[in-house]
């Protein structure tokens, strides 16, 4: 279960309890569909609230691979895990990696005013 918002800059994403391989595919469908994703700065995703992360690390490759192909209408998006723990990383980084070598950057954090920080930044475009 999932609850998103839009903003101005970006979108988020707040994910509970048990977090499935349909739902972040679903999440992700409703970014790519949606006209404002063009414009878009961040991605905010929040899973301190999960309690189980159903998706392997090929499954985070996967949807990174789908976001690579995304960030060519969508350049220079800062996507931002918040985590509880590090329980997660080695999937997250497995999404990162697939990212490499595009212009979206990709960071995990425990403190959700660092992620809020870290994607309010200026831009550098290179």
């Amino acid at each position: 279960m999932y609850d998103v918002r839009w903003t101005s800059n970006g979108i988020e994403w707040k994910h509970r309890g048990d977090v499935s391989l349909h739902e972040i595919m679903s999440a992700n469908a409703e970014f790519m569909g949606d006209a404002r994703s063009d414009a878009a700065k961040y991605q905010l995703i929040d899973l301190r609230e999960v309690d189980e992360f159903d998706l392997s690390e090929s499954d985070m490759e996967i949807i990174g691979s789908m976001d690579l192909a995304q960030s060519e209408s969508t350049p220079h998006l800062r996507v931002a895990f918040i985590v509880a723990d590090d329980g997660l990383d080695a999937k997250l980084d497995a999404y990162a990696s697939a990212l490499e070598g595009s212009s979206w950057r990709v960071r995990i954090f425990t403190d959700e005013a660092d992620a809020r920080r870290w994607v309010a930044e200026p831009k550098l475009v290179t």
